[in-house]
């Protein structure tokens, strides 16, 4: 079974593929759909040849915030969601072309959650049943606006200020997974999913209470930290243990 799954576009059309084990530039292309899975088909292509989507068609954006303990900032005691536009979403290697309103961004590297079936009021036991698998998501915070603006929509969601991608893990299994981002190649944030204050079934049987959840809603679930700015000509990577890397260049 593939569990390992992106989607590109080639010469116009939407294919399905997973990396190979051996060589990060080169895929195989898939046969199937997430309802009744995947199977190779032995033609490879490479990544020259094409540019990546997003790995599913994403529903609702969910962002989780104080979500890792911090020197910087008290801790959550309660859980904090939010929602983010649709228009923030950025495929891996696309360039994120920044308003010429917004100053700076804060990276943010996140294990994301891909929800798999409808939830609403979820047990914990219904919510961790309820994962299709994790992808990884950068949730980039705008700063130095002008006019200096504290608006949440502007903050988290102008244009490409969500890169997600390039794959999906399909599992639903709780694990602990290493997070890492990077500044041109520099680290500059660290951590593990298991410094979570609040861990994925509980964040989803939360959310669930309030919004109904559907399949291929995506919810980020928080930042390790610490938190810098960064700007046009930087480019910023975030690995994921098991998942990939996704990489975007601001301009």
């Amino acid at each position: 079974m593939v569990l390992l799954i992106g989607r590109v576009d080639l010469n116009g059309e939407s294919v399905f593929i997973s990396p190979d084990a051996n060589d990060s530039e080169k895929f195989e292309c898939l046969d199937g759909n997430f309802e009744n899975g995947f199977r190779g088909t032995g033609r490879y292509i490479s990544a020259k040849d094409v540019r990546f989507k997003i790995p599913f068609e994403p529903g609702k954006l969910i962002g989780i915030g104080k979500n890792y303990p911090s020197i910087d900032e008290p801790e959550e005691k309660h859980i904090s969601f939010f929602l983010m536009a649709n228009n923030a979403l950025l495929p891996h290697r696309e360039s994120l072309v920044l308003s010429k309103r917004i100053g700076s961004l804060i990276p943010e590297g996140e294990l994301a959650v891909v929800i798999g079936k409808v939830l609403k009021n979820a047990s914990l036991q219904d919510a961790e049943n309820g994962i299709l698998g994790y992808t990884i998501c950068n949730d980039f915070s705008a700063r130095d606006t002008t006019p200096p603006e504290s608006n949440a929509a502007i903050r988290k969601s102008s244009d490409g200020l969500l890169p997600t991608g390039p794959y999906i893990l399909l599992d639903n299994s709780l694990r602990d997974f290493d997070i890492k981002t990077y500044c041109n190649g520099n680290l500059v944030q660290q951590g593990n999913t298991n410094q979570m204050l609040h861990k994925i079934p509980d964040l989803i049987s939360y959310i669930s209470d309030f919004m109904t959840l559907y399949p291929f809603d995506i919810i980020s679930t928080g930042t390790p930290g610490p938190k810098l700015k960064v700007e046009r000509g930087n480019v910023i990577r975030v690995e994921v243990e098991d998942i990939g890397t996704l990489e975007n260049k601001i301009v």
